[in-house]
């Protein structure tokens, strides 16, 4: 891709989902990405990838029209999803959802919550050892899901084949920190009408603090309730741009988010306005030029009752853990069957 598109397009993007920088990330591990280079190499360009796309569309779309005059029940199934979809409550109703399926499973699953981990090593018995404040754990197999830095301090080197590269691979993996500051206001003027959309994502050369807006009360339009004349945005800051946001109080957070609000859609949030602040540190993983190869590397050197799993290593999107997820799994249960088979 040109310079220009990757500086005002990739560039943005990046932000969005990584809150990094673009000349940083790993192309090969990030999906937008990868699409685009794949069009590129099918097609010459990424222009004649999308002109192609257009002309797909246009008869995607005829088609159904004229699938539609002669059976109305065609024309409603048809194309792509049109809506977004959240949890009221939050990504952490999926853990909940699981916790809540294993307390009622046969045999019982035991829970150790709030359990900080000290150590992860494999002991004579090649069995996976995990250590907290009291007596260790011992098991036939573990996933780990915790970060990838976070996991480099704390496996123990005894067991592993290459113990000094494992912890080096892992410990060079890093994340970056974001804060979601989330406004909400009744629209009292007729003239607040917003484009229906997502929201829109920033290029760093606009030299903006904020990484993009979320136009929240467009895409869950009945998530505030009944009333539909509610403005409300997720203003995104951090990353390279405003790496002090975490430490930032929260009022100059209000401030730079309602100025961001006005600077980028000309609506002009109230003093009394809604505000919720939200700070995540080390919450979206950073995949570096060469990503693959460092967790090949760091896969390689583990056995194969110690997998891991999560946002750190095989994508940040919600289906690509649980993709991850997966595969870890069905990666312990060969090596069960196998041992018990020895």
């Amino acid at each position: 891709m040109g310079d220009s598109f990757a500086k005002k397009y990739g560039d943005a993007m990046v932000s969005g989902i990584y809150a990094g920088g673009m000349d940083e990330i790993s192309v090969a591990c990030s999906p937008p990405f990868s699409r685009m280079k794949a069009m590129e190499q099918e097609h010459g360009s990424l222009a004649k990838a999308g002109f192609k796309m257009m002309i797909e569309t246009l008869k995607s779309r005829f088609s159904s029209l004229r699938n539609s005059r002669a059976s109305p029940e065609v024309s409603r199934n048809n194309g792509p999803p049109k809506y977004a979809y959240t949890f009221r409550k939050g990504m952490q109703t999926l853990p909940n959802a699981i916790l809540s399926y294993l307390q009622c499973a046969s045999p019982p699953v035991e829970f150790k919550m709030e359990t900080k981990v000290d150590g992860i090593r494999l002991n004579d018995d090649a069995m996976v050892e995990v250590h907290h404040s009291s007596q260790p754990d011992v098991y036939d197999a573990v996933i780990s899901a915790i970060p990838g830095q976070v996991l480099g301090g704390v496996l123990h080197p005894d067991g592993l084949c290459d113990p000094k590269t494992v912890v080096d691979l892992l410990s060079s993996m890093h994340s970056q920190g974001c804060v979601i500051v989330s406004v909400g206001f009744q629209s009292t003027d007729a003239s607040e009408t917003l484009p229906g959309g997502f929201g829109h994502l920033i290029p760093g050369k606009e030299g903006e603090i904020a990484l993009g807006i979320i136009w929240h009360s467009s895409v869950f339009p009945t998530y505030g309730g009944a009333n539909t004349e509610q403005h409300r945005f997720n203003v995104m800051m951090g990353g390279p741009r405003l790496s002090e946001a975490l430490s930032l109080s929260d009022e100059k957070l209000e401030d730079l988010a309602r100025e961001a609000i006005y600077k980028q859609l000309n609506v002009l949030p109230p003093v009394d306005c809604e505000v919720n602040i939200s700070r995540t540190i080390d919450s979206i993983p950073h995949y570096q030029v060469g990503h693959a190869d460092v967790i090949k590397g760091i896969r390689d050197a583990l056995p194969a009752n110690l997998q891991l799993a999560g946002a750190s290593f095989d994508g940040v999107s919600v289906h690509d853990c649980v993709s991850s997820g997966r595969k870890a799994a069905e990666a312990i249960a060969k090596h069960l069957v196998a041992k018990g088979e020895e």
